[in-house]
C-alpha cells in the first residue's frame, strides 16, 4: 500500500489566526526550569470556536481542492495535531497582560 500511494501524496496546510483569548497564555512554571535555573515556560492553549470554524473550512476547501485534481481518497487528520502553535502569548511591558518586558 505504501509503495502505491506514496509517490502519488499531496498535503495542503490550512493555517489562521487565532482572536485574542486570555485562557489561551504562557505561564513560567515554578517546578521545572532549565540547565539554567530559569523557570520553563508552559504553554495553556485551546481551540476557540472560531478558530475551530476556520479551521474546517479551510479544510473542506483544501479537500475541495484535492478532489477538483483527482485526487481518489483525502484524509484528514482533523484539529488534534496542534504541533505549530503560533501567536498563543501577548508580548508586551506590562506583566499583567504579557509574557515578556522591555
Amino acid at each position: 500500500m505504501t509503495r502505491q500511494r506514496f509517490p502519488h501524496t499531496a498535503g495542503i496546510t490550512v493555517v489562521c489566526d487565532d482572536l485574542p483569548d486570555p485562557d489561551n497564555r504562557i505561564d513560567l512554571d515554578s517546578s521545572k526550569a532549565d540547565s539554567s535555573g530559569i523557570p520553563a515556560a508552559q504553554a495553556t492553549y485551546s481551540l476557540g470556536e472560531n478558530t475551530r470554524r476556520m479551521l474546517e473550512h479551510g479544510a473542506a476547501r483544501a479537500t475541495e481542492l484535492l478532489k477538483a485534481a483527482g485526487a481518489i481518497e483525502v484524509l484528514d487528520p482533523g484539529n488534534g495535531n496542534m504541533a505549530h502553535l503560533m501567536g498563543t502569548v501577548r508580548m508586551g511591558l506590562d506583566p499583567a497582560n504579557s509574557i515578556v518586558d522591555a
